[in-house]
């Protein structure tokens, strides 16, 4: 059985990843309350981190791995690079919470985008979950950006 070792710590990188941002969505809707109106759009990034997740354990079994529950010196730098990434928006206070969505989505993004480069040879199945995935961020980004612009913001463009 050929070695996923290397593959499966980046699969465990973007779960960790998606648990991560399961957890600021559900805190950042907490602070909006259930009835502001953009209570459908972080219910529906919840469910699409949680389905990432849900994807990206099934890929780690399938190639014979072990998930990670959370973080551990075996995590790569993909996901201490969204930590340190997240750290600093926390530094970042006056940001509204639809530009603290937004930067974060985007990040996730860009660590989707680094995993793809992250391992040669990665099998085709995986490459088109971690590519499929990658692109329904670009498209919540979107949704995002589209927000912004609604409400106004001068952001709209923050972090382009």
């Amino acid at each position: 059985m050929e070695s996923y070792t290397e593959l499966n710590n980046v699969l465990n990188d973007l779960i960790l990843t998606n648990t991560d941002r399961v957890r600021e969505l559900k805190n950042r809707m907490h602070l909006l309350g259930n009835n502001s109106g953009l209570a459908p759009l972080f219910n529906q990034f919840i469910k699409e981190s949680e389905e990432f997740k849900e994807q990206l354990m099934g890929e780690v079994t399938k190639k014979g791995g072990t998930v990670l529950s959370k973080g551990t010196g075996n995590s790569g730098g993909i996901y201490h690079s969204w930590k340190e990434l997240k750290n600093w928006l926390l530094l970042k206070k006056d940001l509204s919470i639809l530009e603290k969505l937004q930067f974060d989505t985007k990040v996730a993004f860009k660590i989707y985008k680094e995993a793809l480069f992250a391992i040669k040879n990665i099998p085709a199945d995986t490459l088109d979950l971690i590519a499929t995935q990658k692109a329904r961020l670009r498209v919540a980004c979107r949704k995002i950006e589209t927000e912004l612009l609604l409400n106004n913001s001068s952001a709209a463009n923050f972090f382009s």
